[in-house]
């Protein structure tokens, strides 16, 4: 990378696409909104990259450039080099090509400055999900949708279909050492820092004090670093998904990196389940429509679990190598560990 990048703002971001891609006429004016939940938008983008929408004449474009640092200051202890927005892009266009419309279609890449232009989600009436699901919004297609994303990803980039060689270039291409390490010693690792009072803090220190837990995070910890088994989103939430009644699309793909299967199984479900503890108390909701939604919660916990190993098993029975599919047991023993390993995430 270079020593300096060329930085987007407001007023050239414009004249930057213009100059480099064929997506507007050159012409009619360009309207640019930096997309920020600092805009009195609770759901813009996060903290951590600098995003705006373009657009003209009824259509419009999300263009994203990653930074040596974060858009939100405070949180610049984290190592983020901007090539991590480049894997992103790769990452779009491989996910798109195994589970068609789960990704955002891409249009543009610049390595060297850490920018990429995607579609519009919103353009297409489609939200984040998180936001949705405060609102006690149920999504009855959404399990199907999700694990076929997730299981032809997972399958068709792992060692059990690909070549070993190919496999061996795609870990090291995706390696993310800087992403990995937010995820290992951040989320994983919080606990070894008694009395830290940083944003980085997920959970009081009561919680984090507590033996067994950093007992079983040190065994989650120990799965993540160890196992490379396919690429992985990485950071799988629900504020990363875009939905409607109709359609899907998972975005935020900067920290893939080659991994457990079990890892974004997980981290993704465990957001219902914290959902599932707000609507334990929520009083903005009835009774009745906590009782309700809790049930859909934990319902779609077991829905994506179930069709995530009904898909995985059918590419496997297709597309395996035949030294792992003529190996009689062996797809229920990878069951059994991924099973087990994603209720350690969660």
């Amino acid at each position: 990378m270079p020593d300096t990048q060329f930085e987007l703002n407001k007023n050239n971001a414009a004249q930057y696409v213009l100059e480099k891609t064929n997506i507007f006429n050159k012409t009619d004016p360009i309207d640019v909104q930096e997309v920020s939940n600092e805009n009195d938008n609770s759901e813009a983008d996060g903290y951590i990259n600098f995003v705006f929408r373009l657009s003209q004449n009824g259509k419009s474009y999300i263009l994203k450039q990653a930074r040596p640092y974060t858009r939100v200051r405070i949180l610049d202890a984290l190592p983020l080099p901007v090539e991590r927005n480049f894997l992103e892009y790769v990452s779009f266009v491989l996910r798109d090509g195994l589970a068609k419309g789960a990704a955002p279609k891409v249009f543009f890449a610049d390595a060297e400055n850490g920018v990429f232009i995607m579609e519009d989600l919103a353009a297409k009436n489609l939200r984040v999900m998180r936001f949705q699901l405060n609102e006690g919004r149920e999504f009855p297609g959404f399990a199907q949708k999700f694990a076929t994303f997730l299981a032809r990803s997972h399958f068709y980039t792992s060692e059990l279909f690909l070549d070993k060689d190919v496999f061996r270039a795609l870990q090291k291409d995706f390696f993310n050492v800087p992403m990995r390490n937010i995820m290992e010693d951040v989320v994983l690792r919080r606990f070894v820092k008694p009395g830290d009072d940083s944003p980085l803090g997920l959970v009081g220190e009561l919680v984090w004090n507590s033996p067994n837990l950093r007992l079983e995070t040190l065994k989650a910890r120990d799965v993540l670093i160890k196992k490379t088994e396919c690429l992985v989103h990485g950071d799988l939430h629900t504020s990363n998904i875009f939905i409607s009644d109709d359609e899907m699309s998972v975005i935020d793909m900067e920290y893939s990196f080659v991994g457990p299967y079990s890892y974004d199984l997980g981290y993704f479900l465990a957001n219902f389940v914290s959902q599932y503890a707000a609507f334990s108390f929520n009083s903005g909701f009835s009774a009745e429509k906590r009782a309700r939604f809790r049930e859909y919660l934990l319902n779609s916990i077991a829905e994506v679990l179930e069709n995530y190993f009904d898909l995985f098993r059918e590419n496997f029975n297709k597309d395996a190598k035949p030294i792992y599919k003529n190996a009689p047991g062996y797809l229920e023993y990878l069951f059994k560990d991924i099973l087990k390993e994603t209720m350690g995430f969660m």
